[in-house]
């Protein structure tokens, strides 16, 4: 075997085992068992529980980037796979999956881990989504109430549920699901959300449990929460309309925008959305 191919292998058994010893598996409320990588780092730093997007997992590209970039800078990082009603997920799930979750199962399980950093002592903790992750975030602090723990909330590449879908089309779709509710046909049928256009298979409460947040619905809640919020977008996401960024700066959330940035910073793009993240982070100093 080639020396350099040799290395290339070693180095991806060393970061599988490592990623293996910093997983944590947790009994959720809902009776299920959910997987978080967490990476304990100095004491006087808070924790930063990361999230990772819509049917993705803590593996996603962006997620573990984020994750490594904060534990070298001396942050304890939680970053948790919901479980979308599966125990220890820990892969991905296709839209034409039957899908079981509703938000709120989404934001008991992000109250669960919010919990267990409490209980392991964490006096400081920063919520960090990415897209979807974002979304969950920001409902948990809208409409619970958060622990005194939780300081400080980042929200990247925050969009809106029905970013892809055309308003009649939408209509359509909730006036059926709604009809199946009042018919209580909880059987699963196909909806539009997200980037699962014609192909997101699921009970109408778990549709419309996903489809109400929609723009006015998200600014709403960034209305409701009392902890300090930042959002960092990034100028050429294609996750949602360019008056998103706009009204997003009309809200109380603090906005930056990186210019040249996709949703999911990557590229060169990457190293200012790290940055930025850490400049957040210093300027709120617990």
């Amino acid at each position: 075997m080639p020396q350099r191919i040799f290395i290339c292998v070693v180095l991806l058994l060393c970061v599988s085992i490592a990623q293996a010893k910093n997983d944590v598996v947790y009994k959720l409320s809902a009776g299920i068992e959910g997987v978080a990588r967490y990476m304990p780092g100095e004491k006087t730093k808070p924790a930063i529980f990361i999230l990772h997007g819509f049917l993705t997992t803590n593996n996603f590209n962006t997620i573990l980037s984020l994750g490594q970039m904060l534990h070298e800078n001396g942050y304890t990082v939680l970053a948790p796979t919901l479980t979308l009603g599966i125990n220890r997920r820990d892969s991905g799930l296709a839209c034409k999956a039957i899908h079981t979750n509703t938000v709120e199962d989404d934001v008991n399980e992000i109250a669960d881990w919010v919990n267990w950093l409490v209980k392991k002592g964490h006096k400081d903790i920063v919520l960090l989504g990415h897209s979807q992750g974002s979304l969950k975030q920001l409902v948990y602090a809208a409409e619970r109430k958060n622990p005194k723990e939780v300081k400080l909330i980042i929200s990247t590449s925050l969009s809106y549920i029905d970013a892809f879908i055309e308003e009649s089309e939408k209509q359509q779709l909730i006036t059926s699901a709604r009809q199946a509710i009042k018919d209580k046909n909880n059987q699963p049928e196909t909806y539009s959300v997200a980037y699962c256009k014609n192909d997101f298979i699921a009970p109408a409460n778990v549709y419309l449990s996903l489809v109400r947040w929609d723009k006015e619905l998200v600014i709403s809640a960034i209305d409701k929460v009392n902890t300090p919020l930042y959002v960092i977008m990034g100028g050429k996401d294609r996750y949602f309309d360019k008056p998103w960024q706009t009204q997003m700066q009309n809200t109380k959330a603090k906005v930056s925008i990186i210019d040249n940035a996709s949703h999911f910073f990557d590229g060169n793009e990457e190293f200012d959305y790290h940055d930025k993240i850490l400049s957040i982070l210093d300027d709120n100093l617990f």
